[in-house]
């Protein structure tokens, strides 16, 4: 999903602006988890005459016929600022869509148009006091009667339904001995005003009560009212999940104290607790990660198992900002401001029910592992037949390894992909290149990286090969690397094989490129943790003293750039791969009588791995759209890069120790795969900048800049 076009961007200035005068005003104040305790209705029949209740609802029923990534950009900037939204949430989120797939033509007349003007609440009527997240084992039932159904049995945890005009309640029609768990279930859309309703409403810790027990007995319920099909209900609720599991909602509940621990961060002089950042970074990629889903449910693909991965990764990452705002609220410079201290307070109260609507994480860990294998990751968008090609040849350039193998430099192999156009895959055409773009690169370093493939794919074209042209130098068909001189020392991937090394070194204030090609080089070989080479040049005396290519401040600093932009694109096929090895051990080895992979924990450690796996690759596919446009800023590429290279290498530790617990012991000898992924994951998240050195980069950034910084930092607008 691309959010930056202009138009997406006026938009959301546009909401940006209204929200401010509102807050300006005291028309609206900030809380947490603003979309399930934020009641205002007045603000949503508001928000509705500007259009943006009711924007992806066909003109023809009172909507506005937008499309699903406004109405995202939309929702967002509503969160960002914990506006009261909760009024109309359910009816805008999934009841809308919900009627629009499965309503008939007069539901749809009747309901649409109130929820597009803002003036008609749903809740959702799903769980029971017996069936929380199992909502097969549903009792509530409806009896057959004349003109209707007779309904009898009650709801509980429905948010909002003793405020709301209706639900939807998800109700037994068959009896399950009759029809099976999934069999036998109906959807009907319930009005909470009706005789026989009765409603308790259940207080939170926080002193409010949002959530409901809802009664029924002999509640009549027309023919009228049954959504799609009768018996049908399992079907049709598990396919509007997506809306509810997948949006910012499921992320920004706490965002409002992050941006205020910024603001109150910066008044006080600044901070350097890295975990800022490293929560912005997150949040950045679970953005791009949720538009994902958005783009997937815009297009009517397949949605559910993505949706899992951002509930479970953001939902957790909520609760990890709620306890780092209240550190900082008790306890250092920020210490003392009372709208943080509310804003923690509020939070931390809150925060047990981030993991468990929608579904508890326990849940979604074991939909998301049941899944592995099915295709939820999101490619780069190339030519399907690019991709294969370049999918089959990186493949046999390890097809002969045995299991305690790792790939070595094979000229043969250069050779093949040289002959393809691979090598110099982003050169251009009048260079001596194949023209291709960033999109074509990220995927063959994704792919090389699944592979394990040892070439320096990277550091040939798009580090050196890059960079000569830049210089206008000539790059040839021979192996080149380059490395840069810091602290009396050269480190060039791959220097022993190469047949032309370049050197960056600094000289005073200036950058300047040494061609040391022709000269007899001396090597101490050395490895990183993946065993590639990472060999230390023994400079000679001729050799320091070299005339260099000066080189402007900005070459040096995008370099940098597409450095760890290639490295977080190799980590995501390294990640990738690692998931789908822990996955196959899992599936077929069997202890205490059933494969590992029925055992909650073990899938506990291969969803949190593919969560981790999606966000990584979300986030470099955003930078890698950032860095291919041209009319990208250069200060939006900085902030792309610095999130892609914080999620996958934050991702690298999860998956390589979860891989290895899944795998016991022989997942860290040399006779198991594995350990060619997980190499390359501890040694690819160092290069290049750590983890901790781009969290350090965002931190440094949002307390440099003006106030609204943090959510600039998380959407790039």
């Amino acid at each position: 999903m691309n959010d930056t076009t202009p138009d997406l961007v006026a938009l959301r200035h546009e909401v940006r602006d209204f929200l401010a005068e509102r807050l300006a005003s005291g028309a609206i104040t900030v809380t947490a988890d603003s979309w399930l305790a934020g009641w205002d209705e007045e603000f949503s029949k508001e928000l509705a005459r500007r259009g943006w209740i009711g924007m992806t609802i066909p003109v023809e029923f009172g909507g506005r016929g937008r499309s699903f990534v406004e109405r995202f950009v939309v929702t967002e900037e509503l969160l960002a600022v914990g506006a009261p939204v909760s009024a109309h949430w359910i009816s805008d989120r999934q009841i809308a869509p919900s009627l629009l797939r499965y309503g008939s033509q007069e539901q749809k007349e009747r309901f649409l148009p109130r929820i597009a003007r803002g003036e008609c609440y749903f809740a959702i009527g799903m769980s029971e006091p017996d069936a929380g997240s199992d909502l097969a084992a549903v009792r509530t039932r409806a009896t057959r009667v004349e003109g209707g159904w007779r309904l009898d049995g009650s709801k509980v945890w429905t948010s909002n339904a003793h405020r709301a005009h209706a639900f939807i309640a998800l109700v037994r029609t068959t009896p399950v001995e009759e029809s099976g768990r999934h069999q036998g279930l109906t959807q009907l859309i319930v009005h909470l005003d009706a005789p026989g309703v009765t409603i308790r409403p259940i207080e939170s810790q926080d002193g409010q009560s949002h959530f409901n027990e809802v009664f029924f007995d002999g509640v009549h319920v027309p023919d009228a009212d049954v959504l799609g099909e009768v018996g049908a209900g399992w079907r049709q609720v598990t396919s509007e999940l997506g809306f509810e599991r997948s949006g910012p909602e499921r992320f920004l509940s706490t965002f409002p104290a992050l941006a205020r621990l910024v603001e109150a961060s910066r008044a006080a002089g600044g901070s350097t607790d890295l975990r800022i950042g490293r929560s912005l970074n997150r949040l950045a990629g679970l953005h791009a990660l949720s538009g994902q889903v958005s783009a997937m449910l815009a297009q009517g693909g397949p949605a559910e198992v993505t949706a899992c991965l951002v509930k479970t990764l953001g939902t957790l990452h909520e609760g990890d900002i709620a306890d780092l705002v209240d550190e900082h609220a008790v306890a250092g410079p920020a210490a003392g401001d009372p709208a943080l201290g509310e804003l923690a307070d509020l939070s931390l109260l809150r925060r047990p029910g981030f993991t468990l609507r929608g579904g508890t994480n326990e849940i979604l860990r074991g939909i998301i592992a049941s899944s592995l294998g099915a295709g939820v990751m999101v490619d780069f968008p190339v030519d399907r037949d690019y991709a294969t090609m370049a999918d089959a040849v990186l493949a046999d350039c390890t097809a002969g390894l045995g299991s305690g193998q790792v790939a070595a430099f094979d000229r043969a192999h250069w050779a093949k992909l040289d002959e393809l156009g691979l090598v110099r895959l982003t050169g251009t055409e009048a260079a001596g290149g194949s023209g291709a773009g960033w999109h074509e690169a990220a995927t063959l370093h994704r792919l090389a990286g699944y592979h394990g493939v040892a070439l320096p794919l990277v550091e040939h074209d798009l580090l050196a090969g890059w960079l000569l042209e830049r210089l206008d130098l000539k790059l040839d068909d021979r192996v080149t690397s380059l490395g840069v001189a810091e602290a009396g020392a050269v480190t060039v991937a791959y220097g022993r094989h190469a047949d032309r090394v370049l050197v960056l070194s600094r000289r005073g204030a200036d950058w300047t490129l040494t061609d040391l090609d022709g000269r007899d080089l001396s090597w101490q070989e050395a490895e990183n943790l993946a065993h590639e080479p990472r060999d230390l040049l023994r400079a000679e005396p001729s050799t320091a003293s070299a005339a260099g290519t000066p080189v402007p401040d900005d070459l040096i600093e995008e370099l940098g750039l597409r450095g760890a932009l290639a490295r977080a694109t190799q980590l995501c096929g390294a990640l990738d791969r690692s998931v789908e090895l822990a996955t196959e051990h899992a599936s077929v080895r069997i202890q205490f009588g059933r494969p590992l992979l029925r055992f909650q924990a073990v899938q506990a450690l291969l969803a949190d791995s593919a969560a981790e796996a999606a966000l990584a690759q979300a986030a470099a596919l955003a930078a890698v759209r950032a860095m291919a446009d041209p009319d990208t800023g250069q200060a939006e590429r900085r902030r792309a890069v610095t999130v892609a290279k914080s999620c996958a290498s934050h991702a690298a530790g999860v998956v390589c120790r979860n891989a290895h617990q899944v795998l016991g012991a022989i997942g860290y000898t040399s006779e198991h795969a594995l350990h060619r992924s997980t190499g390359r994951l501890l040694a690819w998240r160092r290069e290049y900048g750590t983890r901790d050195e781009w969290d350090g980069r965002q931190l440094a950034a949002v307390m440099a800049a003006p106030p609204g910084a943090a959510w600039s930092a998380v959407v790039g607008v």
